[in-house]
């Protein structure tokens, strides 16, 4: 009988121990789950960010980052102004410029979905100019539709070879005002901060005028004159520098007037004109100067104003949205047209495929200011960078400018390669 009652107590353990390990078993795989996953990395603003605003000659910068759908990072740098050395604060307001179009493609999407308007109707203004017909709305936003980005222009020409690739086009947001008057009976502006900005938290914007004070934009002299700014400080030192051209210029000639015979004199006072020119230009496109906003109003194409912060409030909007069902942001971010190998753009949205998981991105740019901002819907994560800074040397330069600034910071923050562009790539 012993054998036999060993061997029913070794069943029993035997059965205890299996229903042991099974209870067991969820908790240990979980645990291995943990460990075998890669560990994400937690966002962070760099330290060295003097040393980098120095690089790109930036006069200001305010930094979002945005982890797991909510705000971790948020901080200033560099100043307000450099004509007052006010210090920059994160609750500064800029001009976001064009970021201001994505906010616009998101309420007339919102509008769509409502039945108040269709994205598939045609703008009919009679400053369209057109030999192929008026655009859709979704043309439009998606910058298909063949039109310009001469915003202040009072005509706009269709261009019918273009239609349907992507050409950015400013002139098409400001065609889209009487659309929205139409749908809801309002200006576009006003209608944006009633129903985005202010259930959003957005107190900080406006699409239009604010009596909020915009910092200061910082720019060169000559972008300043190209662009039709006023720009401070500075100006003496232009005058200068052309009065300076043209006196050397003028003893020169008249040094060498009995030296040459009269054509070579021409020849060569030509010459030195050209070489005085091109000095003057050069020293403009060096020189900084500081202009005031203009603090436009009416205008969705280019006259956003707001702070990090709340840019970032919206970039959460964006990828976990309250104010409108997921497939609005799906037919939002769904690829229309391709722009370059590493981006496409969708309706008033850019998707960069550079990474392996896509991207969702758009910018701004007006004179003195340049902004970026970046979002990982897969991971709720977004990178939000504002600036003061914005000139000539941008073009020329990759290195330089508030953009220049913006891709790189984002670029190290999120660990990805970004092209964040609608220039060509190779």
């Amino acid at each position: 009988m012993l054998p036999i009652r060993r061997l029913n107590r070794a069943i029993t353990e035997l059965f205890q121990a299996h229903r042991l390990m099974r209870a067991a078993l969820p908790g240990a795989l979980l645990a291995v789950a943990a460990l075998a996953a890669p560990v994400r990395a937690e966002l962070a603003i760099p330290d060295d960010m003097a040393q980098r605003m120095e690089r790109a000659g930036v006069a200001g910068v305010s930094v979002v980052l945005v982890d797991a759908g909510r705000i971790v990072a948020a901080e200033a740098f560099g100043v307000a102004s450099a004509r007052t050395g006010e210090r920059l604060a994160i609750d500064d307001v800029f001009e976001a410029a064009s970021n201001g179009k994505i906010v616009a493609a998101y309420a007339l999407l919102r509008l769509d979905h409502s039945g108040q308007l269709s994205l598939g109707d045609t703008l009919h203004d009679a400053r369209i100019d057109s030999a192929c017909g008026a655009p859709a709305v979704a043309a439009v936003l998606s910058h298909s539709a063949g039109l310009g980005n001469d915003i202040g222009a009072g005509r706009f020409t269709v261009n019918c070879d273009r239609r349907g690739r992507f050409s950015y086009a400013g002139e098409g947001y400001v065609l889209l005002e009487p659309v929205f008057r139409a749908a809801v009976g309002e200006p576009s502006t006003a209608h944006i901060e009633r129903l985005l900005f202010e259930p959003l938290g957005m107190s900080r914007s406006a699409m239009g005028r604010t009596e909020l004070p915009i910092v200061d934009g910082h720019i060169d002299l000559l972008f300043a004159a190209l662009s039709g700014r006023a720009a401070a400080g500075g100006q003496v030192t232009a005058w200068s520098l052309v009065i300076a051209a043209v006196a050397l210029w003028i003893f020169l000639i008249w040094w060498l007037r009995g030296k040459l015979g009269i054509v070579t004199l021409i020849l060569v006072s030509l010459l030195e004109l050209a070489v005085a020119c091109v000095a003057v230009l050069v020293a403009l496109a060096v020189i900084p100067a500081t202009l005031s906003s203009e603090n436009r109003g009416n205008d969705i194409a280019s006259s956003f104003k707001t702070t990090a912060p709340d840019l970032a409030r919206f970039a959460i909007e964006l990828m976990n949205p309250k104010l409108a069902p997921a497939s609005v942001i799906e037919e939002m971010t769904t690829p229309t047209v391709r722009v370059n190998r590493h981006t496409h753009w969708g309706l008033g949205i850019g998707i960069d495929t550079s990474d392996r998981a896509p991207s969702w991105w758009h910018w701004g740019s007006n004179p003195g200011y340049q902004s970026l901002m970046v979002m990982q819907p897969d991971l709720q994560r977004a990178v939000v960078v504002l600036t003061n800074s914005g000139g000539f040397a941008d073009f020329v330069l990759p290195a330089r400018g508030g953009y220049a600034l913006a891709r790189e910071l984002t670029r190290d923050i999120l660990g990805i390669e970004g092209h964040w562009s609608i220039g060509p790539t190779r």
